[in-house]
């Protein structure tokens, strides 16, 4: 590679990054996994640790959409030590976000809980970003399926309360959206309790 090939190499990395996470966005996961994978043979030649993690990690979250779980899983792995060998807490933050996801979709969740939990500490200690209202969401469905529709309802209300504070409104509709999932399936769990006491009382 020419010098000037190489200094464009970043920008090229960055646009197929987007182009990718564009393409997953309207569920076009395979071409957003090519997009990605070309980002990543590119970011191998760049050997910029923060770029290569940023591609093994959008790799890795849109295989776990197309059911490829290993292959999910040993991206988000080598991206959580990309990141974690340059000390980027955000990016760190964001691959156990994706590991939580892993492992809620597998059915694991305690696990699942587990990194959802760890990868919202870590933006609240280390980053300015906004927390990921997915992240948030998904705490609370995990709550869900373990039976702990209050601990679920009540993660998802404070962490509404920042998002309103921030007038963040793809935050907001996010977990206002997940929080009626909990509520509903609280609401049913109940109905059909009180329908089996009828029973069990006849």
């Amino acid at each position: 590679h020419t010098l000037d090939e190489q200094q464009q190499l970043p920008q090229k990395i960055k646009t197929l990054l987007n182009k990718g996470r564009v393409l997953a966005l309207i569920g076009e996961w395979t071409q957003s996994a090519e997009a990605y994978q070309q980002a990543l043979l590119l970011a191998r030649q760049d050997r910029d640790a923060g770029l290569l993690g940023q591609a093994h990690n959008r790799l890795g979250s849109v295989m776990l959409l197309t059911g490829a779980y290993q292959d999910g899983k040993n991206y988000l792995k080598t991206a959580e030590q990309l990141f974690e060998s340059i000390e980027d807490h955000s990016g760190i933050a964001d691959v156990r976000g994706n590991l939580g996801n892993l492992y809620f979709r597998q059915g694991d969740y305690e696990k699942a809980k587990n990194y959802f939990i760890n990868s919202i500490q870590l933006f609240q200690q280390h980053s300015r970003q906004a927390i990921n209202p997915q992240i948030v969401s998904n705490l609370g469905l995990t709550y869900m399926n373990r039976g702990a529709y209050d601990e679920g309802i009540n993660v998802q209300q404070a962490h509404l309360a920042i998002y309103q504070q921030n007038k963040d409104k793809r935050g907001m509709a996010t977990v206002l959206t997940f929080m009626g999932v909990v509520f509903l399936e609280k609401v049913e769990r109940i109905d059909h309790r009180h329908v089996g006491d009828q029973v069990d009382g006849d």
